[in-house]
């Protein structure tokens, strides 16, 4: 059995074949009895006696003057309750003549030896029966005959929903051949393997037992379940879709089967009828589909021919629901995913947010036992907001760390190293990761300027804890924290970033602007939302240096390049507010910002040039230990040039060099270096 499906019971499974048999059994009989009949008896009703068809020159047909005929040889079925071949009958409404219609075209498949009797019979030019023959064996009587035409036709269930197949004509008035579907006939032998077709676009969602974290917010469905043939999920980056999906499913006392409609869509032709198959298995098995729908930019793509086949699709998805199918059809989809299909649907809309601070902090606890770590758990889950099922495999991980280390249990810093090592997103060219290697220790900067930057990282660490106390009704989405760091180029702004980021204990996302800015309309805007997409299941801290390429004034309305810059800079100020982590912006000039981004900064960070106190401060700590600087060096008086920290440090830098083959750095060599980072500014 394949892993994807789940286990079945084996006695159960053996009550489903002799269920199937005993019914096969009841078929097997009169196809048998009516091969010992069939030579053209003159006394049967459907095959006329040779004398009356050779006769060219009869008044009316050779049935016309009989009395009306409604003999039947259509099993009476005694099925269990319980059984599968009952769950059929009642999913779609199947008459004993349907069923036994089924089961007739099972044969072939289900006993090889079943081909050798079709083909000695007559009105068969396929290896599966013909629907001549199906009425042959079934319906004798003239009347019942007719009356019963019309089950097999394209618009009855079993054709309309794809229970049996039709085979091809090889010559033209040819009786129509057909075979059972391979699904079904799989399905009342006790399986639940899924149809080859759709292995590869459908898997089963495997049944989170100890979870129930989404166990509050799916038991409010109980009122809507029985009011709406769809339900909408919308769901943000970084929730547990999957924990969600599985409690739904434990909600209908089902199994989940998700489906990626974006595969689906893509087989093209085959996809009208890999959905019938869907829907299908799912009514078979009474299980939950759920469709995943693709982001924004796959949603759009692919023209007239990809617009068509949704909207083929989307009449299928229809006539299901008319039919009434036993549970409602499920959507899964991006929180800011705007078009959605099926759009004819009455729906009920359901959103998967980002779990709490303490509802991370105790589904932790609980991966953990219920024992409360020594270290800062609440810490660790504030600064990586990792979704519930990847926090599991993080813990687990945390463990094989541990066992690496020679631990029995696992510490704080293995808990970290799974944690951060879960959240990494590859940005690719779009951004740099930057593993903070400085600390304060290795910056110097004024006392108030540490003040507001211990507040930036104040509100961050407190963010959620204030949220969940009343806040997050009275500010509604716009809970995001960004920093804006504007002055003189050289002040420390990027190191700064780049401490704070060490400082919560994450990376720094450093964003290139060169690959994020595009020419072509529309793109910038596709760039920056996979940035931030990405960054909101990343731990890291978002940097935009020299912002105001990006975050630029707004344009006058002139034309369509201008209304699609202004769109971009719309779109910015909505994921700046949304955004769940600290957002730093960097600018040489505050002024070049558009006034609607520095009114809806949470901090705006003054970088000055440094004072006499502060740039004695830098010389001073500026040389590492092993350097040698000589005694006649006054700092002091070095300090009353005005240079920024980033001049300092490349004019120390330059004047090791400079006297790399000597023991110290004399003033020469400072005073040398000095006079070409000067030149380099435009003021040697």
């Amino acid at each position: 059995m394949p892993e994807d499906v789940p286990p079945a019971d084996s006695a159960a499974a053996e009550d489903q074949l002799y269920t199937f048999l005993a019914a096969v059994a009841q078929v097997d009989a009169i196809l048998l009895r009516h091969q010992q009949q069939y030579q053209f008896d003159p006394q049967s009703d459907f095959y006329p006696p040779s004398s009356e068809l050779e006769s060219a020159t009869r008044a009316m047909p050779y049935w016309a003057g009989r009395s009306a005929n409604w003999q039947s040889n259509i099993p009476q079925f005694d099925l269990p309750a319980e059984s599968r071949m009952a769950q059929l009958v009642e999913q779609y409404q199947l008459s004993e003549f349907e069923l036994a219609v089924l089961l007739l075209g099972c044969l072939n498949s289900f006993e090889p030896r079943y081909r050798q009797l079709f083909a000695q019979l007559p009105l068969q030019q396929n290896e599966g029966p013909s629907f001549g023959l199906v009425q042959a064996l079934f319906c004798p009587g003239t009347f019942l005959r007719h009356a019963q035409r019309a089950s097999l036709q394209a618009d009855a269930p079993l054709q309309r929903d794809g229970l049996i197949e039709l085979l091809p004509r090889r010559n033209a008035g040819e009786e129509q051949g057909y075979r059972t579907h391979e699904m079904v006939l799989d399905w009342l032998l006790g399986s639940e393997s899924l149809p080859a077709g759709l292995q590869g676009m459908a898997r089963w969602v495997e049944d989170q037992h100890n979870d129930r974290s989404h166990q509050a917010a799916v038991s409010q469905l109980a009122f809507h379940q029985s009011l709406t043939p769809l339900l909408d999920i919308r769901s943000e980056a970084g929730t547990d879709r999957e924990a969600y999906i599985a409690e739904l499913a434990r909600h209908f006392n089902s199994q989940a089967l998700w489906v990626s409609w974006l595969q689906l869509l893509n087989t093209g032709r085959d996809a009208p009828l890999l959905l019938r198959q869907l829907f299908n298995f799912t009514r078979l098995t009474r299980s939950l589909l759920v469709l995943d729908l693709p982001p924004p930019k796959a949603a759009g793509e692919g023209g007239d021919s990809y617009s068509a086949l949704i909207e083929q699709l989307e009449q299928i998805v229809e006539q299901q629901v008319r039919d009434g199918l036993p549970l409602p059809i499920c959507t899964l989809s991006a929180a800011q995913l705007s078009q959605l299909p099926f759009s004819r649907l009455s729906r009920h809309a359901l959103e998967i947010g980002v779990p709490g601070l303490e509802e991370r902090y105790n589904y932790l606890l609980s991966l953990l036992g219920g024992n409360t770590p020594q270290w800062d758990a609440r810490a660790l889950v504030q600064r990586i907001a990792l979704p519930f099922d990847t926090m599991r495999s993080a813990v687990a991980e945390s463990h094989a760390l541990a066992m690496q280390r020679g631990k029995m249990w696992p510490q704080e810093e293995d808990f970290r190293a799974a944690f951060l090592r879960r959240a990494k997103q590859n940005f690719n060219a779009l951004a740099q990761r930057v593993t903070p290697q400085r600390s304060w220790d290795d910056i110097i900067i004024s006392p108030g300027l540490r003040e507001q930057l211990d507040e930036v990282l104040c509100a961050v660490r407190q963010r959620e804890r204030v949220l969940e106390r009343g806040f997050a009704r009275k500010v509604g989405k716009a809970t995001g924290i960004s920093a804006l760091f504007y002055g003189d180029p050289g002040t420390g702004k990027s190191m700064v970033a780049e401490v704070m980021a060490g400082a919560l204990g994450v990376d720094l996302i450093r964003v290139d602007l060169s690959s994020i800015i595009n020419k072509y309309i529309g793109e910038t805007e596709k760039n920056l939302a996979r940035v931030f997409d990405l960054a909101v299941q990343d731990a890291g801290v978002l940097f935009f240096d020299e912002a105001d390429a990006l975050f630029g004034k707004r344009s006058e309305t002139k034309d369509a390049k201008d209304r699609h810059a202004n769109i971009e800079v719309a779109y910015l100020l909505q994921r700046l507010e949304h955004h769940p982590g600290l957002v730093i912006l960097a600018t040489n000039n505050r002024s070049h910002l558009d006034d609607a981004f520095t009114r809806r900064f949470s901090f705006i960070t003054h970088f000055a040039y440094p004072n006499a106190d502060l740039r004695e401060q830098m010389w001073r700590a500026v040389w590492p230990p092993q350097i040698k600087v000589a005694k006649e060096v006054d700092f002091a008086r070095l300090a009353q040039l005005a240079l920024t920290g980033a001049n300092i440090r490349n004019a120390a830098l330059l004047a090791s060099w400079l006297s790399a083959e000597k023991k110290t750095i004399s003033l020469e060599h400072i005073e040398r270096a000095i006079q070409r980072e000067l030149s380099k500014m435009g003021r040697g």
